[in-house]
């Protein structure tokens, strides 16, 4: 029983608190590239995407801290969901993970839409540039496809 050792418990439960404050910011960071996806702000959606990168990056660096002091990471993972108030930290930190996942789920699907607008958007624009080429208007032949003489 490794959380015996109170050392060892109360690191682990102070890397646990740390894991659910990150959580909680990964989680704002996800309603927020969704708010960005529903504006179609792609530098929004960039920028939270950046900062929820390196939120995940700081979450994976205190799951690898934490692996480092046991021997038996399924054994300390049952463990923690028996004891009562390390317990209530996993429970709490599993809800937070579905959550998040639900959402990020619902922003990809929401961000392929808006990709598929822009693209739809960019083949629009490159038609219109061609039936402009066309009018000689930009940098095309004058003339082609025009019915009206204008070189006088």
């Amino acid at each position: 029983m490794i959380l015996q050792d109170k050392k060892v418990r109360e690191r682990i439960k102070l890397l646990m608190d740390k894991k659910l404050k990150i959580l909680k910011e990964i989680q704002i960071h996800t309603r927020n590239i969704e708010e960005a996806i529903r504006k179609k702000d792609t530098s929004e959606i960039l920028k939270w995407l950046e900062l929820r990168g390196k939120a995940i990056s700081d979450f994976d660096e205190i799951t690898k801290n934490m692996a480092g002091m046991v021997k038996e990471k399924d054994d300390i993972v049952e463990e923690i969901k028996r004891d009562g108030e390390l317990g209530v930290f996993y429970e709490e930190a599993v809800a937070l993970l579905k959550e998040i996942k639900k959402q990020d789920d619902k922003n990809l699907k929401d961000a392929r839409e808006l990709q598929l607008h822009i693209s739809n958007s960019i083949n629009d624009a490159r038609q219109a540039g061609k039936a402009l080429k066309g009018y000689g208007v930009i940098e095309g032949r004058s003339g082609f496809g025009g019915f009206i003489d204008t070189k006088k």
